[in-house]
């Protein structure tokens, strides 16, 4: 029995044990692909010696999720909102996040869906001043999709204006960037439209 946590065991007659398929390795996942299944069976035999062996229950099919990715989502607000000044805010990514540049304007968003590839990813707001101000950086707002149940780990920076994430497969980062107006640029803005 090769499986953990007291691999490896020499099984006796009649014991039963684990076994464990790397899908990679069998050639089932590719490593540009994301694959995933959606049923899967099982049967049991009776008796410890094949040669007599009988196949005997037949379990599933059972609902499984099997996939080497997950999701990615960036979102922009900004205050006030709607934003008086119409402003694209530019990002750029790190990891092979494609496109990695694009903009966003207030409430739009960046979903990169579900075929992200499990990995190591940043992504960074470019440097909005004068006029704004990155004030909030959060990847749990009420309403967000972010799911980490499966050990993705997210760091969010609002100094570097930047959250690193490690991605594992089936979870999803839904992250919310919001950039304050400053004043000054909006009493810019009020004569501007006054003229």
């Amino acid at each position: 029995d090769g499986i953990s946590p007291s691999a490896p065991e020499t099984l006796g007659t009649n014991e039963f044990g684990e076994a464990g398929i790397n899908l990679t390795d069998a050639g089932v996942f590719g490593s540009d692909e994301c694959v995933a299944f959606g049923k899967t069976y099982a049967v049991s035999r009776s008796s410890g010696n094949s040669g007599t062996a009988q196949m005997k229950d037949l379990v599933g099919p059972g609902d499984i999720n099997i996939t080497n990715c997950g999701r990615v989502i960036i979102r922009k607000v900004t205050d006030p909102s709607p934003d008086p000044t119409d402003t694209t805010f530019t990002y750029t990514t790190t990891g092979g996040l494609d496109p990695a540049t694009f903009g966003l304007k207030d409430g739009e968003f960046r979903d990169y869906g579900g075929e992200v590839f499990a990995g190591s990813y940043s992504v960074t707001e470019d440097d909005p001043s004068p006029e704004f101000l990155l004030t909030a950086l959060d990847c749990d707002l009420p309403g967000s999709l972010t799911d980490t149940s499966h050990g993705t780990t997210i760091t969010t920076d609002v100094g570097t204006r930047t959250v690193s994430f490690d991605l594992k497969p089936l979870d999803t980062v839904d992250c919310t960037y919001t950039n304050t107006l400053q004043r000054g640029a909006l009493r810019i803005l009020k004569q501007s439209t006054k003229t």
